[in-house]
């Protein structure tokens, strides 16, 4: 299986240590992140969303699983706004999965919430969370 993921933060980086047979690359848009993982075996790229490096683009375009780990920034998703026909386009792309937050559910008092539960985000940062969700549907 190949996995591209965009943001190499905590999460992604747990899902990586446990996922077992993966060809594994990756975007952070942090230079020492993307050298330790590199050291680690993980094809790792700094991410510039308006200038990708032609490598990250391959990778990219070889991915069977995109697992988007990183936050949207007030201007949207920086994957989405910057290659989205490049997702859109990636031939052996079988499956999108975004890490969102819990937040996007508001406050159930305690209750159970599960993904089938009505989102009520009520922070900024859960709503932008929610459109972003939204725009990963779409796509």
């Amino acid at each position: 299986m190949r996995l591209f993921c965009f943001g190499l933060g905590y999460s992604a980086r747990r899902f990586l240590a446990h996922a077992g047979n993966v060809e594994a690359s990756g975007a952070t848009r942090d230079a020492s992140t993307a050298n330790a993982l590199r050291r680690q075996g993980v094809e790792a790229f700094a991410f510039d969303p308006a200038h990708p490096e032609p490598a990250m683009l391959r990778a990219l375009a070889k991915a069977q699983i995109l697992l988007v780990g990183a936050p949207p920034s007030a201007e949207g998703d920086p994957a989405l706004g910057h290659l989205a026909a490049e997702i859109a386009d990636a031939p052996e792309l079988k499956r999108i999965v975004y890490l969102s937050s819990v937040g996007v559910y508001g406050d159930h008092a305690g209750g159970w919430v599960e993904e089938t539960s009505a989102p009520e985000p009520r922070s900024a940062r859960a709503r932008l969370r929610l459109a972003t969700e939204d725009q990963w549907r779409a796509l």
